[in-house]
């Protein structure tokens, strides 16, 4: 069994929302070279999705990177793709400590939801995003463009397991089960059974690995619990 209404389309553009800006002090780096590092991580995590980062925001990144001991002495390509692994590390730690969540939370969040197909049941959600997503944008963003990996990035996916409360996961899981053809009265019923036992974390695995037996055991206890039957014109 899987679970029908899961829509990860706000994974696949979620680098273009990366856009932050944020001051940076370039003393005692030259600032040209900085500019141009920052321009090729910036150019790199947008990937002709979204508006360029703002000179203050390549600066920024650029300069922390000049200023990273590991890479410091380091001749670096214009094409980021060709980066070594310790100046691509460099990178992901620059922008972790150039971007505020409260940058992107608010895009993040909408678009998140909108493609649940329903609003966030409280403004705490996007706060609560707000605070988890800082300090990680860069690890977030080094996950969703690895070329290796079409899974969804594991840090982002962290952030909205802690911040999506209960009430949204019913909600997540009442269209699931609708979608698989109980009427809307048993899927709410079946949904708030198991809300407290399947996260989002939980959802999106079934959605890509399938139940597990356990799973499978609390569905059906729930089920039999809420006296539910699919429709069989479903």
């Amino acid at each position: 069994m899987t679970f029908s209404g899961y829509k990860p389309v706000f994974l696949a553009s979620a680098a273009a929302l990366l856009l932050i800006s944020l001051g940076c002090s370039s003393g005692g780096v030259d600032t040209e070279q900085a500019k141009a590092l920052g321009n090729t991580v910036a150019n790199s995590m947008t990937a002709g999705e979204g508006p360029a980062l703002s000179e203050e925001d390549r600066l920024c990144i650029g300069t922390a990177i000049l200023k990273d001991s590991t890479v410091s002495d380091s001749d670096f390509d214009s094409d980021f793709s060709e980066w070594t692994d310790d100046q691509a590390a460099a990178a992901e730690t620059a922008t972790n400590s150039c971007v505020k969540g409260s940058a992107i939370s608010g895009p993040l969040t909408q678009g998140f939801y909108s493609s649940l197909g329903f609003e966030p049941s409280s403004d705490a959600v996007e706060s609560c995003v707000s605070t988890g997503l800082d300090g990680k944008v860069g690890t977030i963003a080094a996950e969703l463009s690895d070329p290796e990996s079409s899974a969804p990035s594991e840090t982002l996916m962290g952030v909205f397991s802690k911040c999506v409360p209960e009430a949204d996961i019913t909600t997540l899981l009442t269209s699931s089960f609708q979608a698989e053809g109980f009427d809307a009265e048993s899927a709410e019923c079946i949904a708030t059974a198991l809300a407290a036992d399947i996260g989002l974390a939980d959802f999106v695995e079934i959605n890509t690995q399938g139940t597990t037996a356990e799973q499978e055991a609390l569905v059906e206890d729930a089920t039999l619990a809420c006296n539910a039957t699919v429709d069989p014109a479903e």
